[in-house]
């Protein structure tokens, strides 16, 4: 009797560790479930990813105090290559199809801006405009080798390059900040 008695504790002990176990797995799924949903709706719907930032802000807070030039940078892009910068400008074009990246100038007629990428960061807020809403960014500079059809892509629908497409001949190089963090003036 003391055998069977035994038997049925340890039954019971195990059967006890085995919820346990399996509530313990239900709540870290649940909970890890809870998370990417939250962070997957911030950035579907563009919103602030911290919400101490101030209003606006998307992304990560700056942290480069010394603000660059867009045209010092455009004249010099390979002197910046690598490099996390702080740029400051009016909006002048960005993805409309995909919320991916914004352009940067110093002026809203100017010709020569810089292109933000914010994908994977977070998404171009919706009520940007161009030629409008004045925003800053912080990144690091890179330097995308584009070939020439999409070169010309990029001239003819967004203005890189000069906007003409007819004086694009092989490759282009295109700089770009690789944000870690936008402010903007909506």
């Amino acid at each position: 009797m003391m055998r069977n008695i035994s038997l049925t504790v340890a039954k019971v002990a195990s059967l006890a560790f085995a919820g346990i176990l399996a509530l313990g797995l239900v709540a870290c799924t649940q909970k890890t479930s809870d998370e990417s949903a939250k962070k997957a709706s911030k950035s579907s719907m563009g919103t602030a990813s911290d919400q101490s930032l101030p209003s606006g802000h998307f992304g990560k807070a700056f942290d480069v105090k010394e603000v660059t030039e867009v045209a010092k940078l455009l004249a010099d892009p390979k002197a910046f290559k690598g490099k996390k910068i702080h740029i400051k400008g009016v909006l002048v074009q960005h993805c409309h199809h995909r919320l991916a990246w914004f352009a940067l100038a110093k002026a809203k007629d100017s010709k020569q801006f810089l292109r933000v990428w914010t994908k994977h960061e977070f998404l171009v807020p919706k009520g940007v405009k161009n030629g409008v809403t004045r925003a800053e960014a912080e990144g690091v500079v890179q330097i995308q080798t584009v070939g020439e059809k999409q070169a010309k892509h990029y001239a003819t629908e967004h203005g890189f390059f000069g906007g003409d497409p007819s004086k694009i001949n092989g490759p282009q190089y295109l700089p770009n900040l690789r944000v870690t963090g936008a402010k903007f003036n909506l």
